[in-house]
C-alpha cells in the first residue's frame, strides 16, 4: 500500500498550508501564506498536477502589508481565504466580522460582530452553496453555516467543551460537519473531535452525533473519505482513521506530521502537507 508513509508523489510549493483536490481528481490547489520580515504577508492560491507535481496556474496572489495580532494561545491571527473548487469561488476575512465572497460584491455578516472576534477556519460545503465559517475570539468559537445565495447564517454550532477550533471538515453529502478542537494545560495539550448534522436551521449547542476526546495532537487535521462514511485524522506520528459509529479507530498508518489532509475525489489517493510545506500523495484503498 503506496500510503503517505510511501508516497507515490512529493513536491514542495512555495507557501502550502492548505490543500484540496479538484473535481476532476487530476490537480489540487494549494493555498499559502508567507510572512515576510514579521510586517509583511504574501497569499497565494496554486493548482498543481497531481500526477507531476509541477505547478500549472496561479488562480489568486496578493500582498498585504500589517501589525499581526496573536490570540491568548499565541498564535497569530491570520487572514483566512477558502477556495471552492466546485463554483471556482472563493472567500476571504481578516479581522472583522466580515466575509467577501469571490469579487468583493457579496459580504457575509457573521453573528456577535466584536473588534476582538476574528474568522478562524472557512471551509465550503461540497454543494458550493453553504459555507461553515469558525469565528470568535480567544479560546471560545463558534462555528455559523452560511446560505450563500441568500446570505443568510442558517446555522450555529455552539460548543462547550470544544475551545480553539482549528479544522473542520464536510462530508461528501455536505450534510454533517466534522470539527476539531484544540485543548491545553500549563503541561498538556490534545485534541477532540466532533460531528454535527448540519439541519439547515437553528442553534446545535454543545452535543455532537460523535465525539472522540482525548487525541493526543495539537491541532489535528481532518478529512472525510468522499465515498466512505471514514473521517482520516492526523495524529503526532501518523494518520487514524475513524467510523463515526466506532469509538475506536479501525486503521492507522504512520507517517510524519501533517498539518493538512484530502481525499482524492475518487477516494483511491490522500495527500497531506507536511510543516516544512512538503506536500505528499500516496495510494490509499479503504
Amino acid at each position: 500500500m503506496d500510503d503517505l508513509s510511501n508516497p507515490i508523489l512529493s513536491f514542495q510549493p512555495e507557501n502550502a498550508n492548505e490543500i484540496i483536490w479538484t473535481p476532476d481528481n487530476q490537480y489540487l490547489i494549494v493555498q499559502g501564506i508567507n510572512i515576510v520580515e514579521e510586517t509583511h504577508l504574501q497569499m497565494s492560491v496554486t493548482k498543481w498536477n497531481a500526477t507531476t507535481g509541477n505547478q500549472v496556474d496561479t488562480l489568486m496572489s496578493f500582498e498585504m502589508d500589517t501589525q499581526f495580532e496573536f490570540n491568548s494561545y499565541g498564535y497569530i491571527v491570520f487572514p483566512i481565504l477558502a477556495f471552492d473548487t466546485t463554483r471556482e469561488q472563493s472567500a476571504f476575512s481578516y479581522r472583522t466580522g466580515t466575509v467577501l465572497i469571490s469579487d468583493q460584491t457579496q459580504v457575509l455578516h457573521l453573528e456577535y460582530p466584536s473588534s476582538t472576534n476574528h474568522v478562524r477556519r472557512m471551509e465550503w460545503n461540497p454543494n458550493g452553496k453553504n459555507i461553515a465559517i469558525v469565528y470568535g475570539s480567544s479560546d471560545i468559537y463558534s462555528i455559523q453555516v452560511f446560505d450563500i445565495e441568500s446570505d443568510e447564517m442558517i446555522q450555529m454550532i455552539s460548543q462547550d467543551l470544544q475551545y480553539f477550533i482549528t479544522d473542520i471538515a464536510w462530508d461528501s453529502t455536505g450534510t454533517h460537519l466534522a470539527t476539531s478542537s484544540m485543548r491545553y494545560t500549563c503541561c498538556e495539550g490534545w485534541s477532540n473531535v466532533g460531528v454535527y448534522q448540519i439541519e439547515g436551521d437553528g442553534t446545535i449547542e454543545f452535543q455532537a452525533d460523535r465525539w472522540w476526546e482525548g487525541i493526543e495532537r495539537y491541532a489535528a487535521p481532518l478529512a472525510w473519505h468522499p465515498n466512505e462514511t471514514v473521517i482520516a485524522i492526523g495524529m503526532e506520528d501518523g494518520i487514524e482513521f475513524y467510523d463515526p459509529l466506532k469509538d475506536d479507530a479501525i486503521f492507522r498508518i504512520d507517517t510524519d506530521t501533517v498539518i493538512d489532509l484530502a481525499w482524492s475525489p475518487d477516494g483511491t489517493q490522500i495527500a497531506g502537507t507536511l510543516p516544512d510545506g512538503t506536500i505528499q500523495i500516496g495510494k490509499l484503498k479503504i
